[in-house]
């Protein structure tokens, strides 16, 4: 133990010791709080393409005592990293702000595709409130017992599947803020079908089933994000939300009932939904929910 101490204090990182100086005052409140800024300018440097050592620095530099106020003036990663916290928490339109940002275009799709990979975590990082994500075991029960019901078409899975499921070969995305965007929404992905063998009904009733749950995403949440990607023969409708979830009681009545409805749900369209895609995968959290549409497909 004393070996492997003495080679830390001997490690080459010396040159750091001045960024990563912690203040022995500082509250973990706060500490958290720097940590969740620098974690975020360095997801923007890497988005960027910088180098490694400079993510790192920018990281370090979050939770630094000295030398850190010029790094968040304005138009500096932690400033950016900054107000998207600080968006995030007054609960604004975070890409909305993005596009009001005086930086380059790249800077804000960096900041975007950033906010799109973290935006669950992040709100649940920095909501800090009494809401409880579901106990396993209860969750495990609900996702078998929805499973089976469902003949084998409904999963609930979690934040590792989400990650795995939702991969693929991008096609198309579109982002759901107002109305019109259910409209923009069906259009992009009935360009997306046009590279597959679908009846005229098959692809009415994909589009069908895009505007039922982009329509829920307006009804119960402030936005969304809607993404069409393909992987080997399935192709996969994904659409995100930043509403409170769905309530894992309701669940099996939403499956198994035509017509059940709830405060967070899609009514009658979850029947319809249900009939026509091959697998309909859930993601719930209180901090936002994302549904996974696949079927699969044969290209022409």
């Amino acid at each position: 133990m004393a070996f492997g101490l003495k080679k830390l204090k001997n490690a080459a990182f010396k040159p750091r010791q001045d960024i990563v100086e912690i203040d022995p005052q500082i509250t973990l409140t706060e500490l958290v709080d720097r940590t969740i800024v620098g974690f975020l300018a360095k997801e923007i440097a890497n988005e960027l393409n910088l180098s490694y050592n400079t993510s790192q620095i920018t990281f370090y530099s979050a939770i630094a005592t000295r030398h850190t106020q010029y790094l968040y003036e304005n138009g500096t990663l932690l400033n950016y990293a900054n107000q998207l916290v600080d968006w995030c928490r007054e609960q604004k339109n975070v890409r909305k702000q993005v596009q009001k940002l005086d930086a380059s275009d790249q800077m804000k799709q960096a900041i975007i595709t950033v906010y799109d990979r973290v935006n669950i975590d992040l709100k649940h990082a920095l909501t800090r409130d009494s809401r409880q994500i579901h106990h396993p075991r209860e969750w495990e029960i609900y996702r078998e017992a929805m499973y089976a019901s469902s003949q084998h078409k409904f999963l609930l899975i979690n934040r590792n599947e989400l990650k795995d499921i939702s991969t693929g070969e991008f096609l198309t995305s579109h982002y759901i803020y107002e109305h019109h965007d259910i409209t923009l929404c069906r259009q992009k992905v009935a360009k997306s079908l046009e590279a597959f063998q679908l009846s005229d009904q098959e692809k009415q009733g994909w589009l069908l089933v895009v505007s039922e749950i982009a329509t829920n995403v307006l009804k119960h949440a402030k936005s969304g994000h809607m993404m069409v990607v393909k992987d080997d023969d399935e192709i996969k409708v994904v659409i995100e939300d930043d509403g409170d979830g769905f309530n894992l009681k309701n669940l099996p009545n939403l499956i198994l009932l035509s017509g059940f409805s709830t405060h967070r749900s899609l009514g009658q369209g979850f029947t319809l939904v249900m009939k026509i895609v091959d697998r309909f995968y859930l993601y719930t959290t209180p901090y936002g929910s994302s549904i996974i549409l696949s079927k699969k497909l044969l290209a022409q």
